[in-house]
């Protein structure tokens, strides 16, 4: 990257051209160092390859920005082992209370500009949950239980550290859920007391193949609002659609500012396809479609899926994780995109399944100019519907050259 004085000598029509053709993730850092570029940055398209929504963490590229809370005692010897391994992981990846308690409750807020991904009945299931899982994080049974847990788990190792030959493994798999157990005890205690033996804060983790690097900043009790806010910091306020090749929106809320646009040319589905579809409606540009590319889970498999106009009409469909119930030959055989890629779970589908539906493809004139891949259980699977296909469909020159 050049250096910012030398860039700000450049005209603007320049300054727009180098904008154009540099990384993502570049363009963020430069705008942050220099001031003065932060509207010219705006004001140029942006391009990302890859585009990666997850609950407080988000992928562009190769850039991972991720928030957590990260508990800080006065003396590094104080701090509890698990809260050390959270710690080195990026933060607790959830809302605490002045205890320590966790905090579900902001999770659930859905602000202008949002786009919750999944339909209203699972949404409000989720809200539910959240709040039900707030009053037990507090409740004296929950104490009680993790109490009992802390003593058969410190029965458990005991009892394995006096046998012989002793499972290490075993061992120190026990230790760190012990630990796990006794950190997840100290919010009751600083209850108890009123006070807490540290300090939190509000802490961004920003991790790519040039190192990593680390923000903190006063927690006010609210992660989801500091995620909201780099998120409208890296898309908000743009004089154009965020041109993406591949989307995956992972997470169940999308915490975008308002008026933001994609035109994507790739989407992988992380939710049931046609809620995820009408409700990116509003931030993903009409003209993206037909897609370049579309991923979805084999468990939302099914005919309605099939029958979405986003899946229907893309050039390449990917499958993968497997089916959970059923076959693939009933969906397989329906589907019109030039090209089709099963990643998982077709090891067990039946070889004279496979064959049926490569017959039923070339019978109807559909296997000219496109591209199925499934992935076997061993190459004399393959071999074996080669055979089957030569017998059936070619005469015997055409046998004798393959």
């Amino acid at each position: 990257m050049k250096e910012p004085k030398t860039l700000l000598n450049l005209s603007t029509e320049v300054l727009q051209e180098v904008l154009k053709h540099m990384e993502a993730n570049r363009r963020f850092e430069l705008a942050k160092r220099i001031p003065l570029m932060k509207s010219l940055e705006k004001s140029v398209p942006l391009r990302i390859d890859t585009l990666v929504f997850d609950d407080l963490r988000i992928q562009i590229n190769d850039t991972e920005y991720k928030f957590g809370v990260y508990k800080k005692y006065d003396k590094k010897e104080e701090t509890p082992e698990f809260v050390e391994f959270e710690n080195s992981q990026g933060g607790l990846p959830n809302n605490i209370d002045e205890f320590g308690f966790n905090d579900f409750s902001n999770e659930v807020f859905v602000e202008e500009g949002d786009v919750v991904l999944t339909d209203s009945e699972d949404w409000q299931e989720f809200c539910d949950e959240q709040l039900e899982r707030n009053e037990g994080e507090r409740s004296n049974m929950r104490r009680i239980w993790i109490q009992r847990t802390i003593q058969e788990q410190e029965k458990q190792i005991a009892l394995l550290r006096s046998s012989e030959p002793q499972n290490h493994f075993e061992i120190q798999n026990l230790q760190q859920k012990l630990h796990k157990s006794i950190a997840d005890l100290l919010a009751f205690q600083y209850r108890d007391s009123g006070v807490t033996s540290y300090i939190p804060y509000t802490q961004l983790l920003i991790t790519s193949t040039r190192g990593t690097h680390i923000e903190r900043f006063e927690y006010t009790g609210n992660i989801h609002e500091a995620f909201r806010c780099l998120i409208a910091q890296l898309f908000g306020n743009r004089g154009h659609p965020i041109e993406v090749k591949r989307f995956e929106p992972n997470s169940m809320i999308l915490r975008l500012p308002l008026g933001v646009k994609f035109q994507i040319e790739g989407l992988k589905f992380s939710y049931a396809v046609q809620n995820a579809y009408e409700n990116l409606k509003d931030v993903v540009e009409e003209s993206s479609y037909p897609l370049e590319y579309v991923e979805f889970d084999g468990a939302e498999l099914e005919g309605a899926n099939l029958r979405n106009q986003v899946i229907r009409e893309a050039k390449e469909v990917v499958i993968s994780g497997k089916l959970e119930n059923g076959k693939w030959t009933p969906y397989l055989e329906k589907m019109e995109n030039p090209k089709v890629h099963v990643k998982d779970g077709f090891e067990k589908e039946p070889i004279d399944d496979l064959y049926f539906i490569i017959c039923s493809w070339m019978n109807n004139g559909n296997f000219e100019k496109r591209m199925w891949t499934v992935k076997l259980n061993d190459e004399q699977s393959g071999a074996e519907i080669l055979k089957k296909l030569a017998n059936d469909f070619y005469d015997e020159d055409v046998k004798e050259n393959r």
